[in-house]
């Protein structure tokens, strides 16, 4: 007796759920962003803390959305990829094509010249994406508040030293394992 099972696969919606782009956020929009609010009457909403809560945050997602957009889901860039600007762009291309050229090589010589220019346009490659990152990063920083880094800074160092603290006692707890065992095997003797 034959026995098929048929498996049917959902297909993968196109879409996601919307959402801001807080990436477009910039120190020019947010001025304009809180006039807007200001406008709006955002911070003048009065009755109990729930309801004023949620009036103002309300208040907030429509300028915002309005301000920055919104994002539908699915994007076609990888996520780290928001630093890449067109010099970036063409490096790697030109990486790509040298890289395609190296596969599509069939002489000794020719396949040595396509090395050489693989190499020089994996270095230029590599140096542009090391410019474009340190600009983007230094500029990111340089728009975070003092407050902000300091609290993202010790934030970091707080759990990096409940992380050293709870290996140590970890080790610390194994070694009095250890030290038991022995004394209780040198007292059986």
């Amino acid at each position: 007796m034959d026995v098929g099972i048929m498996v049917k696969r959902r297909k993968m919606s196109g879409r996601g759920r919307p959402r801001i782009r807080w990436g477009a956020l910039t120190k020019d929009k947010d001025q304009e962003l809180e006039g807007q609010l200001t406008v709006m009457g955002a911070w003048r909403s009065s009755g109990d803390a729930n309801s004023m809560w949620s009036t103002t945050a309300n208040y907030i997602r429509e300028a915002v959305r309005e301000m920055l957009g919104i994002s539908m889901g699915v994007t076609s860039r990888h996520k780290g990829e928001w630093w890449w600007n067109e010099v970036v762009q063409g490096k790697v291309e030109a990486k790509k094509e040298a890289y395609r050229a190296l596969r599509g090589s069939i002489g000794e010589g020719e396949r040595r010249a396509c090395m050489d220019r693989y190499k020089v346009a994996r270095k230029e490659a590599k140096m542009a994406v090391t410019k474009a990152k340190t600009a983007a990063y230094s500029s990111y920083i340089d728009g975070v508040s003092d407050y902000q880094w300091c609290t993202w800074y010790w934030e970091s160092q707080k759990k990096w030293n409940d992380q050293l603290s709870s290996s140590i006692h970890s080790k610390q707890q194994q070694q009095k394992t250890t030290i038991n065992s022995n004394k209780t095997q040198q007292s059986d003797l």
